[in-house]
This record gives structure tokens, sequence and C-alpha cells, in this order.
């Protein structure tokens, strides 16, 4: 079969909810396993209802520190599942161990796998040891390789002591988070952005989709602002071959009191599907004023399950700064069939937020200016201020001056500041839920493993008078 393209591989921390899924495939992985003889079969024992002995309790992966379960997708679809914890084959404890790794037959052999675990170490720094099986001839080749692939130096094999483990183990030192270079984007990087370098070079691709998202708020006596479509904007000049979609018309739920309320899953991809994005294509999301509007396409794909989507660097702006072609008018792609899987957590509703005000767990970032965050600007959404307990990460302060993104160290700064890479959930909001998704997107950049998005923000939040908000710093 073809390779699979890397950018559509995602690794991501499964919720509890996905429990029953990762149980699931814990199922295949073992019958997958069984094929090749153990050496002691009553340690891979069936039970009476056929299920893999429980020598593995899947609840300490979403109660004990050191445990993560992954789900491994591929364009959305689940390929496979990871469990990291702290058990070393060799006794006693190490700081990361590849507990299990698996991907279905239909991913193997097609870079799948290779990508996964590059992801897997850029999610966790620390001592790694990874244990194969004396028998597995095909894992006993893939994972020096693996690892090596993906930027680790200092890998050492040593053989399983025959009490605690029979066959290789290989051990290795993940320093730090392995990314890309800092700097200028250069192409198309599988973390939520695309380099116009690279969307010059690929505008021909049968499978690329491109669209103007662009959205203009204008000043209004009534309410904070009065929306405004950009279709002039894209009439007049756009990227040659981008068609246009309409956020707060076709993306919307337009019969909602709230301004852009994210629609049903099947109103979403029926309007996705008509704007000519398939299971097979490719997205990538731009306007000709600030991103927000294409992080809110971005993150509605991802949250129902599609990953292969991206925001262009530095948007129309840059693409024309650098001289390159525009065209006016209008274009449309063939209508395609689109399904969606909603993925769980990616938006959190007013309950939700309420209960993170007393949860040292989460990190709720309010992601409008400091002015609005303290009170002090004449525009609000009903009442001044921000929601009791939030933080503040303005979405301007994640661009530079020409519009383009932050490095990866500039973002965990800001982030970092505030504390949300050191707490498990973070919850982004704004005033309708559009910038909000700009602070979403940088911290899935940086490897946050749970972020969600409130979609009501403070549109919701402010008129219900019980809602508590704060003013000031």
């Amino acid at each position: 079969m073809d390779a699979i393209e890397p950018s559509s591989v995602r690794v991501e921390p499964a919720s509890e909810a996905e429990r029953p899924l990762i149980e699931g495939l814990l199922q295949f992985y073992i019958y997958d396993f069984s094929e090749m003889q153990p050496a002691d079969p009553d340690d891979f024992a069936f039970d009476e209802q056929g299920g893999y002995a429980p020598f593995i309790d899947m609840a300490d992966y979403w109660r004990l520190d050191g445990y993560h379960p992954l789900v491994i997708r591929v364009a959305g679809r689940v390929a496979g599942f990871a469990l990291v914890n702290t058990v070393s084959h060799r006794g006693g404890l190490v700081e990361r161990n590849m507990g299990e790794f698996f991907i279905a037959r239909l991913y193997r052999r097609r870079g799948v796998a290779a990508e996964a675990v590059r992801q897997i170490l850029a999610l966790y720094r620390g001592r790694w040891e990874v244990a194969v099986a004396e028998r597995n001839t095909v894992a006993k080749t893939f994972w020096p390789g693996a690892v090596a692939a993906a930027g680790v130096r200092d890998l050492e094999q040593v053989d399983g002591d025959g009490e605690h483990w029979r066959g290789p183990i290989w051990t290795f030192m993940v320093p730090t988070p392995i990314r890309q270079e800092e700097g200028a984007m250069s192409g198309w990087d599988g973390r939520g952005l695309v380099s116009t370098k690279w969307l010059a070079e690929h505008l021909e691709d049968a499978n690329l989709r491109v669209f103007d998202l662009t959205v203009h708020l204008r000043p209004s006596p009534i309410g904070p602002y009065r929306i405004e479509s950009g279709r002039a904007d894209y009439e007049a000049a756009h990227i040659p071959g981008a068609a246009f979609l309409d956020l707060p018309g076709d993306l919307s739920d337009t019969t909602s009191p709230l301004p852009f309320t994210l629609p049903s899953g099947d109103q979403l991809a029926r309007a996705l599907g008509a704007a000519g994005i398939g299971p097979h294509t490719r997205v990538v999301a731009y306007t000709t004023i600030s991103p927000m509007w294409a992080t809110r396409l971005w993150w509605m794909l991802r949250s129902s399950g599609f990953d292969n989507a991206a925001v262009l660097d530095g948007g129309l702006a840059k693409w024309r700064a650098e001289g390159r072609p525009v065209e006016r008018g209008e274009r449309r792609y063939p209508p395609a069939h689109l399904a969606l899987v909603a993925r769980p957590g990616a938006w959190a509703d007013k309950p939700t937020v309420m209960a993170a005000i007393d949860d040292g767990g989460v990190c709720t970032i309010n992601a409008l200016s400091s002015a609005a965050h303290t009170g002090e600007s004449p525009v609000n959404y009903g009442r001044k201020g921000h929601i009791a307990g939030s933080r503040n990460v303005p979405y301007a302060t994640l661009l530079n001056e020409d519009g383009t993104w932050r490095s990866d160290d500039q973002l965990r700064a800001r982030f970092d500041h505030v504390g949300a890479l050191e707490r498990p959930k973070a919850i982004c909001y704004c005033g309708g839920g559009i910038s909000a998704t700009m602070a979403a997107l940088a911290l899935t950049r940086l490897g946050h493993p749970d972020v969600a998005v409130y979609d009501g923000s403070l549109s919701e939040w402010c008129r219900d008078p019980a809602a508590p908000m704060e003013t000031g710093a």
C-alpha cells in the first residue's frame, strides 16, 4: 500500500471516556501478538469470556502519575494505541516505558508507526525503555530505526535478565521535546500551521482545498460588535484556486441566540462536504486579517476528528508581501461526502467552566485583550472583566508584528507564565469562541495533552448574573 502522509497522523492522550476503545484495541493487540507462540503460555492466557487475562490494570492509566494512554489516529480514524508507563522491564521503575504499542494492520508498513513514535517522544521527555519479545522479529528491527529517526542519538541495547524480561531492551534519553527547528516555517509542520512557501509549491495538488475565512467585526451601538462577512475581500483578491467559507452563515448554528455557535456534527459535515472537503482532502485556511477565523475552522475540524488541516502562517498579508499571485472573482470545489467523529473533550460548556473555577488541575485562559480582561475596555459582552479565576493570554501576543506566529519557545514562555503548561487541562475562552481557538492552536503546538474551547464564551457567560466574574489583572 502507499505511504501515508505524516501530517495526517496524530497521537493524542486518550480521555477516560475512550477507555473502552483502548481496552477493545488491546484485545486486537493480544490476538495479533498471540500469533507468535509465547515462551510461557500462562503469561498470555485468555479468560472464560475470551478476553485477555488482566495482567494490565487499565484504570492505572487514568489515575497514576507517569501513566499515559494514547490514541493514534490517521486522518481522524483510529489506527492504533500506545500505553506509556513507568514500569521497567529490568525490575523497578523508569521515567518512561513503552508498555504497549499497536498499529492496525491496514496502517502497517506505511510510515504510521514511525511517525507515531516521533510524536510520542516529542510529548514525553526523560529516560526511556522499550522492550521487545525475543520472538518478535519485526519489532526488533523496527524500534531501533524508529527511535533513531526521531532524533535520538544515545540508543543502547541491553538483554533482558530472563526473570523480568526475555528479549532485547533499548534504553535512551530524550532530554528535551524533539521538535522542529525554531524560526521561520518552511513547510507543513503537522502541528496546525503551514508556510506560504509550502502552499505555493502545492497549489496544484488535486486533494488540496484552500479557504478564505475572513469575517469582520464592526463597532455597533447594540452589543459589542456587528458581524460582517468577508466575502467582498475574498472576491477582490484571493489565493489562486481558493474558495470562500462563510463561517457565521454556513458553519454556525444560526438558530442559536449566541453568535458563531458550533452546529451539530451532521450539519457541520454537510456544510464542509458541500464546500468540497472529503475524507482524503487536505485543508488550508487563511484570512485577510486576524488568523482567528482560520483557527476557528481548524479547531472545528480537529474537534471532529479531521486532522489533515492547517492555518496559513501569516495569512494573505504574507502571501502578498512575498509577491505571490492573487486572483479576483469566485471559485468553488466539487462537493464531497464527509463523515465526522467528535473528539471527546475538545469543547467545554458552561457547567464545565463553572466547575473549573475551583479545580486546581484546570487552567482557564482568556484570549481577549488585557484591557478586556481587567474590565478597563469600553467594549464588553454585557459585564466587565473575566471569568473568575481565569488567566489572560491575549491572542494578539501570540503573533509577531508581521502577523506570523511566534516561535514555540516564545509561545511556551507566555503559557508558562500563567501556569497553563503545568496543569493537566486547559480551557480557552474569549467573547464568542473565536480568538480562543488561537490559544488552543498554540497550546496544541506545544504538546498540551488536554485543551478545550468554551464555545459560548463570554457571550453566554455574561448573560447569567450568577456566573462569577472578576475585574483587574
